[in-house]
């Protein structure tokens, strides 16, 4: 790949990114009108797992371990059901652009690498605030006359 085509490339791929990832609430928006939000959430990953054991077995990938099977196990019973499961139950009563844009500016577990001086700071509901609103302010305080 040369350097001329990477911007291209990387516009490509969040284009993908934004439009497959954001679809995806649509489709649950969709599928909770005729199933149950849990119930369409572990058919969902219960089809994809299937095509995906059936697509690698047949490009030769050998069958999985009992210890993967349990760990396959542990993620496929957890993800649907407190992951997307969750979100599904939560789209019965809201839209799927809110239910995005939610899950987009969600905190995750890891813990926030403290941002650089006089940047954006995250504020609780993921959105950024002006990080000079936290510090002190030497010049206004010349102001004041102190």
């Amino acid at each position: 790949m040369t350097d001329k085509h990477k911007p291209l490339l990387i516009i490509l791929a969040l284009f993908c990114t934004y439009f497959i990832w954001g679809s995806t609430y649509l489709a649950i928006r969709f599928g909770i009108e005729s199933f149950p939000p849990f119930l369409m959430a572990g058919l969902r990953f219960t089809v994809a797992g299937v095509i995906l054991y059936i697509v690698m077995r047949l490009l030769g990938a050998p069958n999985p371990t009992k210890k993967e099977w349990l760990g396959a196990t542990a993620v496929g019973i957890l993800l649907p059901a407190v992951g997307n499961g969750t979100v599904c139950y939560v789209q019965q009563t809201v839209s799927s652009s809110t239910a995005a844009l939610s899950i987009a500016t969600a905190r995750t577990g890891a813990p926030p690498a403290p941002p650089p001086s006089g940047s954006l700071t995250p504020t609780g509901g993921g959105f950024p605030a002006p990080r000079r609103c936290s510090q002190s302010r030497p010049h206004a305080d010349r102001r004041r006359g102190r």
